[in-house]
């Protein structure tokens, strides 16, 4: 099978897991903590802002995944840990803006763990680019070769 075509399907099944949380997390929600609890709107409410905010953060939380993984095989296991601790420092600050400071509640803290889990991973991307690929590059993109290296010299 052709990459592009496999890069489509799971670009899609990733927009798919998105809305099927952002569309349905009423009922998911109901399963998940019983009929009795998600009858009373003043738990259920709450509970769907933040699955609907949190599932906006679902593709950084799968290439993190991914991404301590492969730091794991390379018999990396710092750079895994100091990216948690990357996320829940940036979790923890945020929430005492958005929570404490602000009164936002709910929705603050969804936000929060969203965008520390998007720094989480990016501390770890930027480590993994360096120690997982030699180049520096993903090889999502063909890099040429200089023109004077093709031809043999330069001179």
């Amino acid at each position: 099978m052709p990459r592009t075509f496999l890069r489509h399907v799971r670009d899609m099944s990733r927009r798919l897991a998105m809305l099927v949380l952002v569309a349905f997390a009423p009922p998911l929600l109901s399963l998940y903590v019983g009929a009795e609890t998600a009858s009373n709107a003043a738990i259920l409410a709450p509970a769907v802002a933040y699955v609907r905010i949190r599932a906006l953060s679902l593709p950084a939380a799968l290439l993190s995944g991914v991404l301590s993984a492969a730091l794991l095989g390379a018999k990396d296991s710092l750079t895994p840990l100091l990216g948690s601790a990357v996320a829940a420092v940036c979790n923890v600050g945020l929430d005492l803006v958005g929570v404490v400071l602000l009164r936002q509640g709910v929705p603050a803290a969804a936000w929060a763990t969203s965008v520390a889990q998007c720094a989480g991973t990016l501390s770890l991307l930027l480590v993994a680019r360096k120690k997982l690929v030699p180049d520096g590059g993903f090889g999502l993109v063909p890099r040429r070769r200089p023109a004077t290296a093709a031809r043999g010299g330069g001179g």
